[in-house]
Parts: structure tokens; sequence; C-alpha cells
């Protein structure tokens, strides 16, 4: 089964070479819109992502495929399917198993943080090796020549006449995705990429970043990301505080276990938030 995929006959060759940096920006904004919970931007950035993955015009380096993992989780997550979303993140642990998710991204006791932390302490799934003709070129996950796991998803690179970039969700690929095999060939652009059909994305409302524009998506320069994320995230500090205190207000009335629970762990998420909220604003207040 394959992810992100269309027919062979309808690929199209990329419109131009794709640089790493312009998939982790890509990343970076879904990750800080699945922090303020707004979903359909998320989803938006997530799609963008992947599709500009399957055009740079290199091997991925490993880190960046073990963040492309992270966000395939995350959304995995929001459409309830927690199976899927544990080998997503034991194939990102693999590959960066020193990263830390942020408290913001992934409060403790979350779905998130809680199968991150299973997810570091998995173990390695069998591997096999990738079958190729001669003349052709595997990276798996980023690392060249490597084994793919028989379990779990991996991203594959083909090198041959050109680079192919596919998305395995579990198995062996299939080899009519290949890239013909011989030298690379010169040329503006990676070759056609087929890709796999978009995961189905749950019913979601209009959220604090919806009508967000980038310089990548429209050419121009729109809405800061950046502000958007620290305005989003300082809004939830805000209710996480607003909660902590009507807490603290009637915990000496009734001095409940639970209360004093939600009073602290309000509280230190509020503060969290609030850090992050802060940091956000002041680097695009450096870098506007």
């Amino acid at each position: 089964m394959l992810w992100w995929m269309a027919n062979a006959a309808g690929a199209a060759p990329c419109a131009e070479v794709v640089a790493p940096g312009q998939v982790s920006a890509r990343l970076d904004e879904a990750v800080l819109s699945y922090a303020v919970l707004d979903q359909e931007t998320f989803e938006r950035a997530a799609d963008q992502a992947q599709q500009l993955a399957t055009c740079v015009g290199q091997p991925l380096e490993p880190g960046l495929v073990a963040a492309l993992h992270r966000v395939r989780a995350m959304r995995y997550l929001l459409l309830a399917d927690p199976d899927r979303a544990a080998t997503s993140l034991a194939a990102s642990a693999r590959l960066d198993p020193t990263y830390r998710l942020p408290a913001a991204v992934a409060p403790e006791g979350g779905p998130l943080a809680e199968s991150w932390a299973l997810a570091l302490r998995s173990e390695p799934p069998p591997t096999t090796p990738v079958a190729l003709q001669e003349g052709l070129r595997a990276w798996v996950d980023g690392h060249a020549d490597a084994p793919r796991p028989t379990i779990g998803p991996y991203c594959l690179q083909v090198q041959g006449r050109s680079l192919a970039t596919t998305w395995v969700v579990e198995g062996p690929p299939d080899p009519s995705l290949f890239p013909a095999p011989g030298a690379p060939v010169a040329g503006p652009a990676p070759a056609p990429v087929i890709t796999a059909p978009t995961v189905p994305a749950a019913p979601v409302s209009s959220g604090p970043l919806a009508d967000l524009e980038t310089e990548s998506s429209s050419g121009r320069r729109g809405h800061p990301p950046l502000l958007y994320a620290g305005v989003g995230t300082g809004v939830v500090a805000a209710g996480l505080w607003g909660t902590a205190a009507a807490a603290r207000a009637g915990y000496d009335e009734a001095p409940t276990a639970s209360r004093y629970s939600l009073i602290n762990s309000t509280w230190l998420a509020s503060v969290g938030t609030g850090v992050l909220s802060t940091s956000l604003i002041a680097t695009w207040l450096a870098t506007r």
C-alpha cells in the first residue's frame, strides 16, 4: 500500500527542484498548527511538506525524514488511528532518537507524548534488502543502500536516470514506480514522481490560521505564520491560565486531589505555552 500516490499516466514533472529547507518550513508550520489545535492549517501544511519532499532533487537527510514521519503520526492521531500513529512515531524515533517533542505540542500524559515515549522504547523491526535491477540505487529513510523495514512505513528514493521519491506504508515497493536505470540525466527538475492517495482528512472547522498564505504557496508575502502561531499559542496560554485561576478560586472550599492536579497541570501548561508564544512573536519581530 502506498501513500499519496497518483496514477502513472497522470503524473507530471515537478515544476522546479525544491530545497530541503522548503520542506522543513512547511513541517514547522504543521507542528505549530497542531499545537494551537488548528487542524485545517495543519493538514494543508502537512500535505505541502509531503508534496515538496517528492521534488527535492537529492536524497533526503534522515533528520528530515524523521520529521515527516512525526507529522504523519500527528495526522493519524487526529484521525483516531493510534496503531498507524505508533508505527510512524517508531520510524521517526529510529532515525532521530535524541529528539524531544515540545511540551506545547505533546503535553505530558497526552496521546502524542505517551505514543512517543513508547516509540523510543520500541524494538526495531526486521529488515530486508530493496530488490533493484542493475543501474539503480536506493535510499531508505535517508540512508544509502540500506535495507527496508518489513513492518511500518518508510521513505524510499530510487536513483537511476532520475530520482524518484515514494512513501511506502508497509511492505515491498512497486517496481513500476522506479526510474529507468542508468546514469543520471541532467535536467531542470526531478523526474515525474508517482505518489499515493492522501490519507483522508477528518472534517474540521476553520481555525485562527485558516487564511494563512506563504511565499512558497502564493508567490508573494502573505500573513506571517510565526506571528499567527505566536498569537494563537498566546490565546491558548490565556485560556489555560483562566482555567487554573478558576479552579484555584474554588480549591479552598473543596480541596480535592483532582482539583489540585487540575490547577497544577493547567498552570504549568499555561506557562509553557506562554513562553512559546513570546518566543514565536520575538522571532517574527527579529526576522520580519
